[in-house]
């Protein structure tokens, strides 16, 4: 989270948003013993937050420092989203705020992550939230996904030794089966899936999606993927925005200009 000061200031940013922002620095400094901690917003959604997890770490980038907020990029009522890397669905209950009539089509392949993404769907009573408990790749059927110590960092791309399969669907199909005529928002945070799916997406189907954040992950490692990615992008064509994060990580804002 960075130095005292950027600490601080997430902190009393948290004040602003959640109704209990005191188990903030409670779960930040590891004092409380609970294994879960439920926050609410001052607007009454609720989210269950794993104490001994990168959960907290996800609750920050997504509603505090809002990372995934740009100009343009503002969710509107009747939106369509896709969520690829649903992970616990903090993006998809922030999405929610705004997206009051439309539907958000959300995938998260680990089963512990997916669990606490329907909790805190059914919890805050929430209906046109389709889930599915699958990873998106450019394959059909049953993967193996290597397991991380960060349960936020379970990955089909980057191997390692620990594994688990999972079922795994395109997006080619996912715009197929749910007849999305228009995708108003396309999300990845899918630990280097990012480049085989949108690789995989035959050019046309671009024309339905009209914005995409993309959390890309190990560009240092692999160059070429990173340089296909945004060329991809640029050929559909869209303007390209690239928050850098780190040498490996970052943000791809996406958009087509009118």
């Amino acid at each position: 989270m960075g130095g005292f000061g950027d600490k601080l200031k997430i902190f009393l940013s948290s004040r602003k948003i959640f109704k209990n922002w005191y188990i903030y620095p409670l779960i930040y400094l590891k004092i409380t013993k609970a294994d879960h901690k439920i926050f609410e917003t001052n607007l009454g959604m609720k989210m269950k937050i794993r104490t001994n997890s990168t959960d907290l770490m996800q609750l920050t980038t997504i509603w505090v420092v809002k990372e995934y907020e740009h100009p343009g990029f503002d969710i509107k009522e009747n939106d369509i989203i896709i969520d690829i890397g649903g992970h616990i669905g903090l993006f998809t209950l922030f999405c929610k705020q705004f997206t009051k009539t439309g539907k958000i089509f959300s995938f998260e392949p680990i089963k512990e992550n997916y669990d606490v993404f329907s909790e805190n769907i059914k919890m805050n009573g929430l209906q046109n939230i389709i889930s599915h408990n699958a990873a998106v790749t450019k394959t059909e059927g049953e993967i193996p996904i290597y397991l991380s110590n960060d349960e936020s960092g379970h990955s089909v791309f980057e191997k390692d030794t620990k594994t688990v399969n999972v079922e795994s669907i395109s997006l080619k199909k996912i715009i197929d089966m749910n007849n999305i005529n228009r995708c108003n928002l396309l999300k990845l945070d899918c630990e280097g899936s990012e480049y085989e799916i949108i690789e995989s997406l035959p050019k046309n189907y671009f024309d339905k999606i009209d914005k995409i954040i993309i959390e890309y992950h190990f560009a240092e490692k692999y160059p070429t993927l990173f340089k296909n990615l945004i060329n991809k992008l640029e050929s559909i064509p869209f303007t390209i925005e690239i928050k850098k994060l780190d040498d490996s990580m970052g943000l791809i804002f996406a958009w087509k200009d009118s």
